[in-house]
């Protein structure tokens, strides 16, 4: 999400790197590294690995799906990471711009027209570099009233993956017969993201798995 708010098309497999304790602790994702603005300097480059089978610089609704799909975040998670994202950069754009002096001045200008796209187009966000108002206690006292005062709270949102199980089970006359391998096969999707899907559903009451498969619960209403 971060390369494509900043435009970089370098962010191939040897710029992402796991780091572990010992040969048998859990392995992790390691700090960013190597990220620039290419775009900055090649006008029309794009990323260097392929999402959907393109390497064109993918829209929010991409990014949503990618992370509901591949990650197992929730859309509410998506949505914090894009603002946050999108926050940091806006907070660092005027001391790259002062960075970026002199001679250098063009580039820097650059830098910020391919952030303030990436964060606009990729990221969804209207707001480009503009950060969001500071929260003081009078705000934080009218949000909190509001939110009290709120009729119904809206609905937890459903993540994507969960979604496009019950369909299938719905399409399928309430059944998807099989493996958990077969399963995720079928639908397609990758078997840790319907484990973590079908966990959730049941927990919920939607879904109960046995030996046969999965099937729909029957719901009262």
């Amino acid at each position: 999400m971060l390369n494509c708010a900043i435009r970089n098309g370098d962010a191939h497999l040897k710029n992402f790197g796991i780091v572990y304790d010992g040969v048998e602790d859990r392995a992790r994702l390691a700090p960013v590294y190597d990220l620039s603005t290419t775009a900055a300097y090649v006008p029309k480059d794009a990323m260097a690995l392929t999402l959907d089978g393109s390497t064109g610089w993918p829209d929010r609704a991409r990014l949503e799906k990618l992370g509901q799909l591949r990650a197992d975040l929730s859309a509410k998670d998506i949505a914090g990471i894009i603002e946050a994202t999108t926050d940091v950069l806006a907070q660092i754009a005027r001391p790259m711009r002062a960075h970026f002096r002199g001679s250098a001045a063009e580039i820097g200008a650059r830098i910020h027209h391919c952030w303030q796209t990436g964060v606009k187009e990729s990221l969804g966000q209207a707001r480009g570099l503009k950060r969001t108002p500071r929260v003081t206690h009078r705000t934080k006292h009218r949000a909190t009233h509001r939110a009290t005062h709120r009729a119904t709270p809206a609905p937890n949102p459903m993540a994507r993956s969960d979604a496009a199980i019950l369909d299938a089970l719905r399409n399928n006359g309430g059944a998807l017969v099989g493996s958990l391998a077969a399963i995720a096969a079928s639908l397609p999707m990758p078997a840790s993201t319907l484990s973590a899907s079908i966990r959730r559903l049941t927990e919920r009451g939607r879904v109960r798995r046995d030996a046969n498969g999965l099937s729909l619960t029957p719901r009262a209403d």
